[in-house]
């Protein structure tokens, strides 16, 4: 909830002092409200598959692109990210993106793995490069899976101690002041309920780096 509710305050804010600056142009103004508008909308659709999955019930899948997913999680993730001067390298590598998925809840996943690395970073020296690395990459289907979509999240932080490492999806296992420690857990279920898997692939070899996170989804049969 907490980005859809930091982009409507930044919006209005945003307005705000346009206003008093006396620069507000009508156009700027209308794409402003209606960016309020439809992160409301989004607040209120979070919380009713919010209900929905707290009564068990199936999540409302439809067919989406996961690229679109993770454009509109950097997006909502951008006020963070330049407040600590963090950048962000993205290579969609798959030539097809298309999915089945209850598209809040995987990108719910995104935005919760993209604002590990911004803490992370956040906490290094100024000087230190920040960034964070976005990949996407096609898996060929195997005998017991079919073919998939691979999405990898890799900072430039440091590494993770090997002591949390092997209790990353533990419950109320956290690095973070004031995490509760079920973010990977329920993302984990979250990926796993739709077909999928994530896993924690250690210190990247290859820039920037440092932790490497990836999930898997397969791919929707038909294309949108």
């Amino acid at each position: 909830m907490n980005q859809p509710l930091a982009a409507i305050v930044n919006y209005a804010n945003g307005c705000v002092s346009l206003i008093k600056q006396e620069r507000a142009e009508a156009d700027v103004l209308i794409r402003a409200l209606t960016s309020i508008a439809d992160q409301s909308r989004r607040a209120a659709e979070i919380i009713r598959r919010m209900r929905a999955f707290a009564r068990r019930s199936d999540g409302q899948r439809e067919p989406v692109r996961l690229t679109e997913l993770l454009k509109e999680a950097l997006e909502l993730s951008g006020s963070q990210r330049r407040r600590v001067g963090i950048e962000v390298q993205c290579e969609f590598n798959a030539a097809r993106d298309e999915i089945l998925a209850d598209g809040i809840q995987i990108e719910q996943v995104i935005l919760h793995l993209i604002r590990n690395s911004s803490d992370s970073l956040a906490a290094m020296p100024a000087e230190t490069p920040r960034i964070i690395r976005i990949t996407t990459r096609e898996i060929p289907a195997t005998e017991t899976e079919g073919q998939m979509i691979e999405t990898t999240i890799t900072d430039s932080g440091p590494p993770i101690p090997e002591e949390h490492e092997v209790r990353l999806f533990a419950p109320f296992e956290t690095t973070r002041e004031n995490g509760l420690g079920l973010g990977l857990l329920i993302s984990r279920s979250v990926v796993e309920a739709h077909g999928g898997r994530l896993n924690y692939l250690g210190s990247s070899k290859t820039p920037p780096g440092g932790p490497s996170f990836c999930f898997t989804i397969p791919f929707r049969a038909a294309p949108i």
